[in-house]
């Protein structure tokens, strides 16, 4: 009986020492690999704003999502700086932590000329939410392919991807653009 006990105990010692040493366990992110398409099943329905329609803050609307019947989604951007937020799963955070840059490629168009910008971050920061370096606004048609650097100094502002309308205050005339997106895919490195 000593012994069942004793090997019952060594059995158990060896099962936490293993999970503990590989980062497994019940709280633990799967392994998803380095390359994934994200799922549109984390899209906010609203955004952090500081109401101000004088800025270039966004407002609280995000761009109103349909499903495209040829597959994907179209959202509908009616103001600048609105902005669309895909959030992160728990493995999809911790692989872009570890990485040094991400590949964002999306398959898509849109129906207009606004500019438009992406970045990794934390939708509800009012500042400061850059988690990846920026790059200068352009028409959709012109970013779906960017590389992103992780700004290791702010591991914790990882949390979604957000594309957002950009060229004058929150509140100035805007023409309406639709946005359809099929698919993006983050490669991380």
């Amino acid at each position: 009986m000593k012994k069942l006990g004793l090997i019952i105990a060594v059995i158990a010692i060896l099962a936490v020492a293993g999970c503990a040493s590989s980062g497994g366990g019940a709280n633990a992110a799967p392994d998803i690999g380095n390359e994934w398409t994200l799922d549109f099943v984390r899209i906010a329905d609203a955004s952090w704003s500081d109401g101000d329609m004088r800025s270039m803050n966004p407002p609280a609307e995000v761009a109103a999502a349909v499903d495209n019947p040829n597959g994907g989604k179209d959202f509908t951007f009616t103001m600048y700086n609105q902005r669309i937020i895909f959030g992160l799963s728990r493995a999809q955070i911790a692989k872009v932590r570890a990485a040094n840059t991400v590949d964002v490629i999306i398959d898509g168009e849109s129906s207009g000329t606004n500019n438009f910008r992406y970045h990794i971050g934390d939708p509800d920061a009012g500042e400061n939410w850059n988690a990846t370096a920026s790059f200068d606004p352009a028409p959709f048609s012109s970013i779906l392919t960017q590389t992103l650097r992780i700004d290791k100094s702010r591991p914790e502002r990882v949390r979604a991807l957000m594309i957002q309308s950009r060229g004058r205050n929150t509140g100035d005339p805007f023409t309406q653009e639709v946005v359809t997106i099929r698919s993006i895919t983050f490669i991380c490195k």
